[in-house]
């Protein structure tokens, strides 16, 4: 067979007030044809699967694009319209296709489009007709009607943090080779309206542990693909919700399958609550800690959510502080790397730094500071999460004040990864406390060494308390937005309905 192999990947945070360009990808990941194998080949991501599936199964890859770009705001429409046109036009090319694996993330929203992943799909079942479509999608996908009805199998990543990108391409791949032999998938799909925070998403384990394990027990007594899809949670869209997914032979098994885990899922929603600790008493922990490096994790700037990574809430109290022993955080900002590179290494700054993008939730702040390095931006992910894959934060100067070396960034970026601070000259082991903006994602890379993690408390667009956050547009009523009661009663007329819209 000439199977396609293409990936669009990006999440959306609709809370972000910051949009994402068509250039987003550009500084993320833009490749197309052969480009694709070169460069991809080998890493942990899904095209790698996709790839090694087909290669040792003996069919022919037809690699047609792939784009990822940082987690961040809505798409802009011109984004949008820019991937749908890459897309097209690799389709046209390529000849006849026999079959499509598509790397997709599933939480994807434009100014113009609710449904990324669900139009992608949709576009290239128009290009290819009734061709087997099989589509990867990130945990933290949001499942829609339009997504179920398109693709004939969705299967999600097992993990979070995600470390199985290259193992669930391969997974897909032996999906689409039992369609390729005639075997019609049997469906299931069902959402309940619950909202988790993302910090307690670890598949290793506490609640979803539990899901998964059972996802994987399913796959193991026979079912082709079974997902766990809890949804990211800043995502204020119509169809959100926490679902499961079952591809196998049997509908009523696989129904039985998805109705166990959401049950589970309901059951155990207290079980993903937070701990937030004030930030004062965060950076007083940290500083005194004895052993180190300490994680203050700043969850509600979180770049890998959507969030603009413009915070200052921390800095100010590090600042205040005035740490000897080396603190090390990030603070995304357009003007100052500019600045830095003007006035050069060595150069005595007085300067503002932070909030340009996200006004609304922080303040500036003023910072004296030593230009101690410059940086183009690029590194090489070393964690699993990404390894091998070269991303860019833009424009970079590292600003130290005291023992606090503050990463001035353009571009947003994945900061769990040690490779970034290395990238600048900084060994993040040596650290007495390290600033990380991920709910989750810390626990790959910089969580490996850290002696400590504090969820700190702290206001921004990906915050864990979700009842603060202005949704809108979110099915109601909906866990924990609204009461229990409430939402037990809109579960139970679900069932109660059947199964003719699970998704």
């Amino acid at each position: 067979m000439r199977v396609g192999v293409a990936a669009v990947l990006q999440e959306t945070n609709t809370f972000s007030p910051v949009r994402t360009p068509a250039d987003a990808f550009a500084n993320g990941l833009l490749l197309s044809g052969p480009e694709i194998v070169t460069r991809l080949a080998g890493t942990n991501t899904e095209v790698a699967g996709f790839l090694e599936g087909l290669h040792s199964s003996g069919h022919e890859p037809v690699p047609l694009l792939a784009a990822w770009a940082v987690s961040g705001g809505m798409l802009e429409a011109a984004a949008l319209a820019d991937l749908r046109r890459r897309l097209a036009g690799a389709l046209s090319a390529a000849g006849h296709l026999d079959a499509l694996l598509l790397a997709l993330h599933g939480a994807t929203v434009a100014e113009n489009e609710d449904d990324v992943s669900g139009a992608i799909l949709s576009m290239a079942r128009e290009a290819l007709g009734q061709v087997p479509i099989v589509a990867t999608l990130d945990l933290h996908a949001n499942i829609t009607h339009r997504m179920i009805e398109t693709a004939d199998a969705l299967v999600g990543y097992h993990t979070c943090p995600h470390v199985d990108h290259a193992q669930t391409g391969h997974r897909a791949c032996g999906v689409l080779l039992r369609l390729a032999r005639g075997r019609r998938p049997a469906v299931a799909c069902q959402k309940i309206p619950l909202l988790v925070p993302a910090e307690r998403m670890d598949t290793s384990e506490g609640p979803l542990a539990r899901m998964i394990a059972m996802a994987k027990s399913a796959e193991a007594s026979g079912a082709w693909a079974v997902s766990v899809f809890p949804m990211q949670p800043w995502l204020d869209v119509p169809e959100a919700g926490f679902a499961a997914v079952a591809v196998g032979d049997d509908v009523s098994r696989m129904q039985a399958v998805v109705d166990a885990i959401l049950a589970e899922a309901w059951a155990s929603r207290r079980d993903f609550d937070v701990e937030l600790i004030p930030p004062a008493e965060a950076v007083r922990r940290a500083l005194g800690a004895s052993r180190r490096p300490v994680l203050l994790v700043d969850s509600a700037d979180a770049m890998s959510s959507g969030a603009p990574g413009d915070s200052t809430v921390l800095l100010r109290h590090l600042l205040e502080a005035a740490p000897t022993a080396t603190v090390l955080i990030t603070v995304r900002d357009p003007a100052v790397p500019g600045e830095a590179a003007r006035a050069g290494v060595g150069s005595v700054l007085d300067l503002t730094v932070g909030a340009r993008l996200a006004p609304a939730f922080y303040q500036p702040v003023r910072l004296r500071a030593t230009v101690m390095a410059l940086s183009d931006g690029r590194f090489r992910m070393s964690a699993a999460t990404l390894r091998g894959v070269e991303v860019s934060m833009g424009a970079s100067a590292v600003l130290r004040s005291g023992g606090l070396h503050v990463v001035v960034h353009e571009q947003p970026t994945l900061t769990n990864d040690p490779a970034l601070y290395r990238s600048l000259g900084l060994e993040p082991a040596d650290a007495q406390a390290i600033v990380v903006k991920h709910p989750i994602g810390w626990r790959v890379g910089l969580g490996e060494m850290a002696a400590e993690a504090l969820y700190v408390d702290l206001p921004g667009a990906s915050s864990p308390r979700l009842a603060r956050l202005p949704f809108r547009r979110v099915p109601r009523p909906m866990y924990p937005l609204d009461d229990d009661p409430q939402v037990e009663a809109a579960i139970r007329r679900e069932v109660t309905t059947g199964p003719d819209e699970k998704c």
